[in-house]
């Protein structure tokens, strides 16, 4: 583009130096009459007005060629920006997607825990009325002598059964 630009300024340079020696040659050659200095003026202005035009028409040439140039390098990164927009819009829809299974796994499992603690709630309620119970049990002398001698009947009836199936 600058190189174009640069031979177009050489040429009419050049172009403006003939004509500036061909209009001198003239102007010399018409001094000798008063009568064609006119004409050297009008001859002076026509050169002038062409070699004028032809500078404005290779300028409007050269600036088209710029101008879509620029329009092809800017649709070249509209798209190039579209195709980004549209990578990270996937990207972002599967982070989302990523996310809401997330969500998901962890309701599920806080679910499972809340079970879990209602469980063990239920549990730990049982185990209260059972300890009360024993300890109430215990608590009578009688109650509990006779809790201690089923206890060591059981013990011997374990043992002996052992002992019996040769364990």
């Amino acid at each position: 583009m600058s190189q174009e630009f640069l031979t177009i300024i050489v040429i009419l340079v050049a172009g403006f130096g003939f004509l500036f020696w061909f209009v001198s040659q003239k102007f010399s050659a018409l001094q000798q009459g008063s009568a064609d200095e006119e004409k050297t003026k009008d001859i002076v202005n026509q050169v002038f007005g062409e070699v004028s035009d032809k500078v404005i028409n290779q300028a409007k040439h050269i600036l088209q060629s710029d101008k879509e140039a620029i329009y092809k390098d800017t649709e070249g990164k509209r798209k190039a920006i579209e195709k980004l927009v549209q990578d990270l819009k996937v990207e972002i829809d599967q982070r989302q997607d990523e996310i809401r299974k997330l969500e998901q796994d962890r309701n599920k499992k806080f679910g499972e825990i809340e079970e879990s603690i209602r469980e063990h709630r239920k549990i730990t309620t049982e185990l209260k009325t059972s300890t009360q119970s024993l300890s109430k049990m215990l608590s009578n002398n009688q109650v509990r002598g006779q809790w201690g001698e089923r206890i060591i009947e059981d013990i011997l009836n374990n043992a002996g059964s052992r002992i019996c199936s040769g364990v």
